[in-house]
């Protein structure tokens, strides 16, 4: 026989057979009376949120926190000398209290971190001041973009 043909036999066939059982299926599904009713979800929970002074003030909710806008902008050199005296570096948000990623998830980081971030109309500005007890052992080589291998390193990461 010709496939068309075929087609045009057991596919009606097949239809009917199909259709036959389904009753019979349908019946083997447990029907509950109207009484029984699903359970309640579960009442939501409140989790109180840290009060206002422990929080920086920057931080709007406890996971985000406001990047102040600058007067002027920052340079390099103001982060230089380990005090903060610019009009602009001292309006920025400053960040320090880190933690470790490596080699101990979650820890508080061995190393002082600070972190300053603002912005102006024009560009966003980050700055990182990091310091180590042993600054021989900081490992920066010249690689490819996104070749960091075992350098160390500050990330930025903005999700817009």
């Amino acid at each position: 026989m010709h496939a068309t043909a075929l087609r045009q036999v057991f596919l009606p066939l097949l239809c009917l057979l199909i259709g036959s059982l389904l009753p019979v299926a349908g019946s083997t599904v447990p029907h509950f009376p109207a009484s029984d009713s699903l359970p309640s979800a579960p009442e939501p929970s409140v989790v109180s949120a840290p009060s206002s002074s422990e929080l920086h003030p920057a931080v709007i909710h406890p996971n985000h926190v406001a990047i102040p806008r600058l007067e002027s902008e920052p340079h390099l050199t103001d982060f230089l000398t380990g005090t903060i005296r610019s009009p602009a570096a001292k309006q920025m948000l400053r960040i320090s209290d880190f933690i470790d990623r490596y080699p101990k998830d979650g820890r508080p980081a061995t190393e002082s971190t600070v972190a300053y971030l603002g912005y102006t109309r024009e560009y966003f500005f980050a700055a990182f001041v990091c310091k180590d007890k042993t600054p021989g052992l900081i490992r920066a080589h010249m690689l490819a973009r996104d070749s960091l291998g075992d350098d160390d390193f500050v990330e930025v990461m903005l999700d817009t």
